[in-house]
């Protein structure tokens, strides 16, 4: 083989573990930015509950004020999924059919193959010679691929949902404070 098709997917692998670390630190980014908008939420709740106690509010605005805040967690939480889902893709998650069309059965690089006991991975590695090798690194590389695509897919997914909560949140509190300075529920 030769020696730049072996660097080439060497280089190649390196830039999807790359994009996949970068993924995971975007999702906890993320995550942590979410831990705020839960905890204010729930503030939120605490107040209007607090508020709602003293009873100079009418029914349907606290009625209101609750289902608002009850549909915040709730799409609060479907963010968090969405960002666990992003985290949590690993390469034994990869499709065994995706797998099963390349020309190896089972590579070396994966820890469930027997190869990570000792008096089995020496006579393996052993045992490799160039075309092996190659075979092996297309299929980390096509593994790769495969988890960083579904990592991009959930994370676009709770980017599209973080939206909606803070437009719906932004919304929401311009009509509290408009109906609440108004006085339209009383």
């Amino acid at each position: 083989m030769e020696q730049r098709k072996f660097e080439f997917l060497t280089y190649a692998i390196q830039h999807v573990e790359n994009r996949i670390a970068l993924m995971d630190q975007k999702a906890s980014i993320l995550m942590a930015i979410m831990g705020g908008f839960y905890v204010l939420i729930v503030s939120l709740l605490k107040d209007f509950v607090g508020l709602f106690q003293t009873g100079d509010t009418g029914i349907l605005l606290k009625i209101s004020a609750y289902i608002f805040l009850i549909i915040g967690l709730l799409i609060t939480f479907i963010v968090v999924y969405y960002l666990l889902m992003t985290i949590r893709p690993r390469k034994g998650m990869i499709h065994k059919m995706e797998l099963d069309r390349m020309p190896i059965q089972r590579p070396i690089f994966w820890f469930n193959n027997g190869a990570t006991e000792i008096n089995t991975y020496q006579p393996r590695m052993d045992q490799l010679d160039e075309v092996d090798m190659y075979e092996n690194l297309k299929v980390a590389h096509f593994t790769g691929l495969q988890l960083v695509k579904r990592k991009y897919f959930y994370y676009r997914k709770s980017i599209s949902w973080m939206n909606v909560l803070i437009v719906y949140n932004s919304v929401g509190v311009i009509g509290f404070l408009v109906v609440s300075m108004v006085g339209l529920f009383n």
